[in-house]
């Protein structure tokens, strides 16, 4: 049942998750009911923030438990439970109410968390004593952090099944559980196989009797007869009974052919084993009537083997209580003889002072006074035992013997090489010798130890010495070692390194040796190691874990192709889904490999195993398909040979699609194969496009002449002198050219327009600029002209000026038009004039000229003229007023500018002063 959640403010409903989790935070986690109230939001907080600041927010286990059991939430909320509750558990465990609850449902999973991680041992065992299912306990036995807890869970299972995965659990984790598990299966093994061992038997007595039966009488009959009858009789009842009606039959066989024989031979059998013989003095009756008991205890004897006589004593004792005097006898005499094999006596290994000592009793035992013992029991089991025993006993005599003196000879070797290691220094191996020399010498018989005890003395004196010596070079470096093994504890080393750090200590520690200084520190070496080592256990674990699921993957994978096996039709398989399976299997292989361990082996060759059961079939299959793909590649490599046409190039697409339909291959080869196919194929489509080339150039030949044309053209507007004549010849070729078809058309008349347009617009360009150079070449003229008028005004002309200005006339490539030239030439050839005849211009005239020509393109370009001028303007269009004209009558006044600027050009000059005022004047004029 879900709590109300009474503690739920508008902080908590709060849209903002952030102010949620603050609303969380400040909530009192030692409040019950707050508690409850936290769990309630696990189920209804949609922001996963949120709910997980809420249960770090829990610490009461009763609440993790409640809601761990009694609510159906998600299986990720689930999960971040349990990993709370385990995180409180570890540090304070259960309370005692919640236990007692949690015992009354002993199969439930939190008591697996319980007794997994609960900081209380108590606790742990008790909820592991309330378990019984062999699931459960596994998953503690798996789970566990501690050593007793994973015992306890152990010991409780029951199955083969568990033992076994409780081994592959324990085995690289807890060593000790993995032991106790492993003995359990072998004892289970051990008794199958003797339970086995004993059924085999109880058939091999069986057809042991029916041999007898069915077998020629010999002296030897009522002897195997009765070995046999004992040996059934001691057998486990509950083998015996599925034969026992076999058995019978035939022993009554057996039971008839000695009979017949007995009464065939007529002979005087024995009495009776109970009839009890005469004493020396003749006195029967009086013997028979005072050892009744004694006659009851000699038929039990008479029935015994060494190994049963224990149990028949103590079953007599316990019903006669009271024994008389011959019974007394009888039974001090097989109690002495009983007493010999409690416990059993290996001869094998007996040493010869005990061999001698055991002939002497047994030797007492097989004859006993026939006045205290009137009994024959040479004819009694187990006194046939005990006279092979004696037997045994002298025939290991003088082994043992031979074995003590080979043992005090090799003793005597081992103190040699014992007094070498002394010599050399080496306390460590000297040491451990002497440990082993003295557990030798305990096991010898004081005989033999009484030779060595000088030896011993004397080496354990020289040993003394030389630890003396080796403790005092060797304890400070071990305190040494001790103390930065104590330091490690305190760095802030990652668990890599630190793990190096305990390792390097430890073989540094393992290369002074063994000394007593050692065995005195290795404590505190030991401790301090643990302590530096804690922290790198969580981070192996987790390495452990990690390649144990790699492990576990493996396995899975192994799995799941032996049940892929197992469901494939294989009348009619889908070759493609079992290469592609097979291909998954072995790349999750390769992905969950684990690169710092040595491959397992047995895994390794399950794997390999699994995947041979596919890959036989499938190399079956990758041959079949490797044959056909051939015959198709030389059907190719024929049509490749022959000559080309459709009927070959429709036969090698079929030859194409029959391949896309193959089966599956061998890469490589399919590699190999299809190289091979596609290169003829290759070929084929190659010549065939060849010819089609060909044939398309043919018939496209006018529509490539016109695309050149269009390229030239393009070329041609890109020069600096577009050909005219070259424009209009192509223009001519292209009009001439077959009508283009409908999809190129459009495409390349646009092209061709394009290109025409592009010469023009050059054409154009190129008289623009012909037109600006003719300009510039007249103004250089005319300011050599003004060059010129300039000496002409002031008298000084050298005569290698007047040089230097004809060569600076002809430097110009630009020829200017004749009617322009002849005009420029003649000014020019004034002012020369004026200079060699030493004369001057008519400057008043030429002002008057030049002030006309100025009011004239004033007039032309609509501006005002200057103040001086403004009368001359007046009656300059009073006179055009009179001839019937005016300014606005002019037709072209562009022309008209142009005309009055060639007449500016060639009138002749004004003095210096006037010059830059009426230039500017005509400047403005013409609009520069």
């Amino acid at each position: 049942m879900r709590v109300k959640n009474i503690f739920k403010t508008d902080r908590l409903g709060h849209k903002d998750p952030a102010i949620r989790i603050q609303a969380i935070e400040a909530m009192d986690s030692s409040d019950l009911e707050q508690q409850q109230a936290l769990a309630g939001l696990l189920g209804t907080e949609p922001d996963d923030a949120v709910r997980q600041a809420a249960l770090e927010k829990i610490s009461s286990v009763q609440v993790l438990l409640e809601n761990l059991s009694g609510q159906q939430f998600k299986p990720n909320i689930i999960k971040a439970i349990e990993s709370r509750l385990v995180q409180v558990l570890e540090t304070k465990g259960v309370p005692e109410d919640s236990l007692a609850s949690l015992l009354q449902s002993p199969n439930d999973v939190t008591n697996v968390l319980v007794a997994s991680h609960s900081a209380v041992p108590e606790q742990r065992a008790l909820v592991i004593k309330s378990l019984t299912e062999d699931p459960l306990l596994l998953r503690i036995v798996a789970e566990a952090k501690f050593h007793d807890t994973r015992l306890q869970a152990a010991e409780k299972l029951v199955s083969e099944d568990s033992w076994k995965e409780g081994v592959n659990l324990c085995k690289t984790r807890d060593k000790a559980v993995a032991k106790i598990l492993q003995a359990k299966l072998d004892e289970k093994l051990a008794a199958e196989k003797a339970e086995k061992q004993s059924f085999e038997e109880i058939k091999l007595t069986v057809d042991s009797m029916k041999s007898l039966a069915a077998s020629v009488w010999s002296p030897q009959h009522v002897g195997k007869y009765q070995a046999l009858v004992e040996k059934w009789v001691n057998a486990d009842q509950a083998h015996t009974v599925s034969m026992s009606a076999e058995f019978d039959e035939a022993k009554l066989a057996v039971q008839s052919l000695i009979t017949k024989h007995e009464e065939s031979t007529s002979a005087q059998t024995d009495k009776p084993h109970a009839d009890v013989q005469q004493d020396s003095a003749g006195d029967a009756s009086k013997t028979t009537v005072e050892s009744e008991q004694a006659a009851g205890l000699y038929q039990i004897l008479l029935n015994s083997t060494l190994d049963k006589m224990p149990s028949a004593l103590e079953q007599f004792r316990s019903e006669n209580s009271q024994p008389d005097n011959q019974t007394q006898a009888l039974l001090a005499h097989s109690a002495s003889i009983a007493v010999l094999f409690d416990p059993p006596f290996d001869v094998n290994k007996a040493r010869p002072g005990a061999i001698q000592e055991r002939i002497k009793r047994v030797t007492t035992l097989l004859s006993p006074d026939k006045k205290l013992i009137p009994f024959e029991l040479d004819q009694a089991p187990y006194f046939k035992e005990f006279s092979a025993h004696k037997l045994a006993l002298l025939d290991r005599l003088d082994k043992a013997r031979q074995e003590s003196q080979d043992r005090i000879k090799a003793t005597h070797r081992q103190f040699g090489a014992l007094s070498g290691l002394v010599s050399a220094g080496k306390w460590g191996p000297a040491n451990s010798m002497m440990q082993r020399l003295k557990k030798k010498l305990a096991a010898m018989e004081p005989a033999e130890r009484n030779k060595f005890n000088d030896k011993l003395k004397r080496v354990e004196k020289q040993l003394d010495e030389m630890a003396d010596w080796q403790d005092f070079a060797a304890k400070p470096k071990l305190e040494l070692i001790c103390q930065e093994m104590e330091s490690l504890a305190t760095k802030q080393l990652k668990p890599p390194a630190l793990a190096k750090e305990v390792k390097r200590l430890q073989e540094s520690w393992k290369a002074l040796g063994i000394s007593r200084a050692s065995n005195e520190l290795w404590s505190r070496f030991k401790t301090a190691g643990d302590t530096a080592y804690e922290p790198c256990k969580a981070y192996f674990e987790q390495r452990q874990q990690e390649r144990q699921l790699k492990v576990d993957a493996k396995n899975e994978i192994c799995s799941s192709l032996d049940t892929e096996f197992e469901k494939v039709n294989w009348e009619e398989p889908d070759w493609k889904a079992i290469v592609k399976m097979v291909s998954a299997a072995k790349r999750n292989w390769s992905q969950n490999r684990v690169s710092d361990r040595k491959p397992d082996k047995a895994l390794e060759q399950r794997f390999s195993d699994s995947l041979a059961k596919f890959e036989s079939r499938l190399s079956e299959q990758f041959d079949a398909n490797a044959a056909i793909k051939k015959e198709l590649v030389e059907k190719a490599k024929t049509l490749a040979e022959g000559e080309i046409n459709q009927h070959n190039i429709n036969q090698i697409k079929r030859l194409q699609n029959t391949w896309k339909q193959g089966g599956v291959m061998r890469r490589k080869e399919d590699q190999t194969l299809w190289e091979e196919f596609n290169g003829h194929c290759r070929t084929i489509f190659k010549q065939h496009r060849d010819i089609e080339k060909e044939k398309y150039k043919e018939s496209m030949g006018h529509v490539f002449r016109a695309k050149d044309i269009v390229k030239e053209l393009r070329a041609l507007s890109k020069s600096s002198n577009p050909d005219d004549s070259k424009i209009q010849e192509l223009s001519t070729e292209f009009q001439a050219l077959d009508d283009f078809p409908d999809r190129e058309k459009k495409f390349i008349l646009r092209d061709y327009r394009a290109a025409l347009d592009l010469c023009s617009k050059a054409a154009a360009s190129q008289s623009r600029k012909k037109v600006q150079a003719v300009q510039q070449e007249l103004i250089r003229q005319v300011e050599l002209c003004e060059q010129l008028e300039g000496w002409v005004e002031s008298k000084n002309a050298a005569d290698t000026a007047l040089e230097d200005l004809g060569h600076a006339w002809e430097a110009s490539d630009i020829t200017l038009p004749k009617e322009m030239a002849a005009k420029v030439v003649k000014r020019r050839d004034q002012a020369m004039a004026h200079i060699k005849a030493g004369t001057q211009y008519d400057y008043s005239k030429s002002e008057d000229l030049r002030r006309n020509l100025l009011i004239k393109m004033e007039i032309a370009a609509d501006i005002e003229s200057s103040d001086e001028d403004k009368s001359r303007r007046m009656a300059y269009q009073l006179e055009n007023l009179r001839d019937g004209m005016t300014s606005s009558g002019i037709a072209d006044q562009k022309k008209q500018l142009q005309d009055l600027e060639m007449q500016w050009h060639a009138a002749p000059p004004v003095k210096s002063e006037l010059k830059s005022n009426l230039h500017s004047r005509y400047l403005k004029a013409i609009g520069k």
